[in-house]
């Protein structure tokens, strides 16, 4: 469906192709940088659904959060997934994740970057001109 903003009303769409299956790499590791927010959490859950066997969610806070437990007793058995700590902003934390990730799970085959900072404010403010500041 498609929503006409203009006379907000639902016109019909007809998809020309179906859409294509997609099989992830169950004998690999997949890393997910940001992994324990919701989008990780939902991102896990698909990459399992389509394959994934080995996951590791890489976070700045690790697994402390409610959501994230709940969320690892919730796929416990269908798929081994690993919360690690790391900020990787910083390389030697990068580096102890790679060799915590090459002893104990399979090859790496894939890393989705899932990691963001949300500040929230109205204008202005100085967040507002920080965003619009150059690095």
């Amino acid at each position: 469906m498609l929503l006409s903003f203009q006379q907000l009303k639902l016109i019909p769409v007809q998809v020309s192709h179906p859409p294509r299956s997609c099989q992830l790499n169950g004998e690999g590791t997949h890393i997910i940088i940001g992994g324990t927010g919701g989008l990780g959490r939902s991102m896990t859950r698909w990459m399992i659904k389509h394959g994934a066997r080995h996951i590791v969610l890489v976070s700045r806070s690790g697994s402390q959060d409610i959501k994230v437990q709940q969320f690892l007793d919730e796929v416990h058995g269908t798929a081994a997934v690993q919360v690690i700590v790391c900020d990787v902003a910083d390389e030697g934390q990068v580096r102890r994740l790679m060799d915590t990730c090459s002893k104990t799970m399979p090859p790496i085959c894939g890393v989705v970057n899932a990691a963001m900072a949300l500040h929230v404010s109205s204008p202005p403010s100085d967040a507002c001109r920080n965003i619009a500041d150059p690095v």
